[in-house]
This record gives structure tokens, sequence and C-alpha cells, in this order.
């Protein structure tokens, strides 16, 4: 009897480290915004406001200070601001 509780405990705890496992794929799954693309990229201008940025390229993926960075399939675009306004931005390829 307590041999078959043993197997029904184990065999949950594997379809939960199973669960978790495809939960966490799909959350990083989920960082990479498909809006990131290197068009979009080449919308993005010096002065343009960032409020407009979010608009084109999402919520940024991370930021350091005045750095906001946007994860793509592709490639990753860094922007730089200044005042809440585009002074800089830069793409860069993902080595695959």
């Amino acid at each position: 009897m307590i041999s078959r509780y043993r197997d029904v405990i184990s065999a949950a705890r594997r379809y939960l480290l199973a669960g978790a496992g495809v939960l966490l794929l799909a959350i990083t799954a989920g960082c990479v915004d498909k809006r990131v693309t290197y068009d979009n990229y080449e919308r993005i201008q010096v002065g343009m406001p960032m409020e407009e940025v979010e608009q084109v390229l999402g919520k940024p993926a991370k930021q350091h200070g005045h750095d906001y960075y946007y994860e793509g399939e592709y490639g990753w675009v860094k922007v730089e601001a200044k005042k809440d306004r585009v002074h800089e931005r830069k793409w860069e390829d993902k080595k695959h």
C-alpha cells in the first residue's frame, strides 16, 4: 500500500516538473517581441518621443538608466534617451 502511494507521488512530481518546464519555456518565448524588427528599427528617429518608440517596438526588455533595450527574434535595439526623446539608436544582430 505504501509503495503505491510513493508511485502516485512520484508520478505527480514528474507531471509538476514537466508543467513547470513548459511554463518556463512559454514565458521565455514571450519575452521576444515580434515587433522588434529591422524595419521597425528604421522607423525610430533621433528626437522621437519615447512614447512613440514604445508604440512601434513595445515595452523594453530591460532598461539601464537612460538606455532602453528591445529584444527581437533576430536582433536587439538599443535606444539612448535624453529628456524622454531618442538621442541615439543602435541595431545589433543576434548571434545564432
